[in-house]
């Protein structure tokens, strides 16, 4: 019966430093899904822009074009 013990307290052990990894797992992945998020936010801004210029660029050739 001694060896049980040993053995419960190892499992129980094992299981909380599985815990604490998973949970640094977790934090990490909020890390990097906030960055993506950020990054996302940033690439579409670049994009908004750049298609809202050439819109206005072919907007003038085509609306005020000189005859």
């Amino acid at each position: 019966s001694r060896y049980a013990e040993v053995d419960i307290k190892r499992l129980e052990i094992g299981q909380a430093e599985i815990k604490t990894k998973v949970e640094g797992l977790e934090k990490r992945v909020d890390d990097i899904n906030s960055r993506l998020n950020i990054m996302t936010i940033g690439f579409l801004s670049i994009v908004g822009v750049t298609m809202t210029g050439i819109l206005g660029i072919i907007g003038k050739v085509v609306f005020f074009s000189n005859p």
